[in-house]
């Protein structure tokens, strides 16, 4: 340590000593309820004081100021360990006394831990030591440095909220100018701020979202004028739980925003400190291609297509995979065959469970950043198929081999990717079921039938129809 630190922790033990030795127990009328309650803390402190109590005998006759005397003189050495000993008998002799628990919370904090567990231990017992200090204070000033006490410990825990609720709470008690520069210097860093913007670009209708590091405030808050907007554009903000979006950009434009000062966050006393600048460029659309996740009954005879949608190809590659009859059933009853799939459900079919019957490639319509709809001629392409339930699988931009795609999906991960701004991004793979010529019953997992194919023409099958 220091000598500077030595010395202002030497000034700290006194007049923590000089509150002690001064302390008379008043007799206390029914307090207002303390404006910084945690219930966890409370129980753990409950229990660490009673277990004080079975663990610690305050000798008979002892001279609370020659405990006082050798504690400080523990501190002054260095030697919290001992400094501990004593005083534990000392928040015993005079549980009421809010100084001596702060204390006997101070010299918890400063002992080296020998491993993590006593570490954890510590942290605990000066975290609960400091939180009784509060609760028994009695007067502004000693509740203020309870506080700022517990504020201390709650940093040292890399707990920065309760840090800086406690922090916040002791400057309204009782001002301080150390204090407050420690409070102000911790919520910049911790406390509500920006904590990340993204661009969702592959929407047909783009937007930047900017997040932050606590909810917003709640209830009828305006958020718009916050937010300044530079470009093309008919823009619309718009805020929730911890996130503001700027919607309305476009593809292939550049945007100048800024969210000012005062975005008022659901933490008291919190609102974003300082402006923030951003400039947001909305590239195009990756290329990709989706289905719209329905099955479809085709005929066997009447040309039908199913439909695909792609954007910025264009050329789709296709693959017609047919469900073995082993596998039917256990494709029919699960929750992939009227819903959209996933990559890794795309390739464990391709992979595992489909049989292909035909693959190439069909040309498609480009419209810039545009969703452009073409139906697939299924059987025009495939010829001929037995009755069953086929899958098709699409992916943009031509036909790639068949290990390249489960090499690329597995790079890009399983799922389609949620982005800061709450949407998707398209995966590049996509597939839709279908069936050819069935007559009769598929069942549902617990018995209840769906109409397989009553149709004499191509039409949507969604899940709840005829029932």
């Amino acid at each position: 340590m220091s000598d500077a630190r030595q010395r202002s922790f030497s000034l700290t033990i006194a007049a923590v000593l000089a509150a002690i030795l001064a302390f008379a127990p008043p007799v206390l009328a029914q307090n207002a309820p303390k404006a910084f309650v945690r219930d966890d803390i409370a129980v753990s402190a409950a229990s660490l004081e009673e277990k004080l109590k079975r663990e610690i005998t305050v000798p008979q006759g002892v001279e609370i100021n020659k405990l006082i005397d050798s504690a400080t003189a523990a501190l002054t050495k260095g030697e919290p360990r001992q400094a501990l000993t004593v005083l534990n008998q000392v928040v015993l002799a005079r549980p009421q006394n809010a100084p001596a628990w702060r204390l006997l919370a101070r010299a918890v904090k400063r002992i080296e831990p020998k491993d993590w567990q006593e570490r954890y231990d510590f942290q605990e017992r000066a975290t609960a030591y400091a939180y009784i200090a509060y609760q028994r204070s009695v007067t502004k000033p000693e509740e203020a440095a309870a506080l700022t006490l517990l504020g201390e410990v709650f940093v040292w825990r890399e707990m920065w909220r309760p840090a800086l609720s406690a922090y916040r709470i002791a400057l309204e008690t009782q001002d301080n100018a150390e204090t407050r520069k420690t409070y102000e210097e911790l919520r910049e860093k911790r406390g509500f701020r920006l904590s990340g913007n993204e661009v969702d670009a592959d929407s047909a209708t783009p937007r930047a979202c900017f997040t932050f590091s606590e909810p917003l405030a709640r209830g009828r808050v305006d958020f718009a004028p916050y937010v300044a907007v530079t470009g093309k554009g008919d823009f619309a903000v718009t805020a929730e739980d911890r996130q503001i979006c700027v919607e309305g950009l476009r593809h292939g434009e550049r945007y100048g925003i800024i969210l000012r000062a005062g975005i008022p966050s659901m933490i008291p006393g919190e609102n974003l400190l300082r402006n923030a600048d951003y400039d947001i460029y909305v590239r195009d659309r990756k290329a990709s291609v989706r289905s719209n996740g329905k099955t479809y009954v085709l005929p066997r005879t009447a040309q039908q297509g199913v439909p695909l949608v792609s954007v910025n190809t264009a050329k789709v590659g296709v693959r017609i995979l047919r469900i073995g009859d082993r596998n039917l059933v256990n494709t029919v009853r699960s929750s992939e065959f009227l819903e959209q799939l996933e990559g890794h459900q795309i390739r464990k079919l391709i992979d595992e469970t489909g049989q292909r019957v035909w693959q190439g490639e069909m040309d498609v319509k480009t419209e810039l950043n545009k969703d452009v709809t073409t139906a697939f001629p299924v059987l025009e392409a495939a010829g001929k198929l037995d009755p069953g339930v086929y899958l098709m699988v699409a992916e943009p931009g031509g036909l790639k081999p068949q290990a390249a795609v489960s090499s690329e999906e597995g790079e890009s991960g399983d799922t389609p990717a949620t982005t800061s701004c709450g949407t998707s991004t398209t995966p590049s793979l996509a597939a839709a079921f279908f069936t050819v010529g069935l007559i009769g019953c598929l069942f549902r997992p617990k018995g209840r039938p769906w109409p397989a194919a009553m149709a004499m023409s191509m039409r949507p099958w969604t899940r709840g129809e005829g029932e």
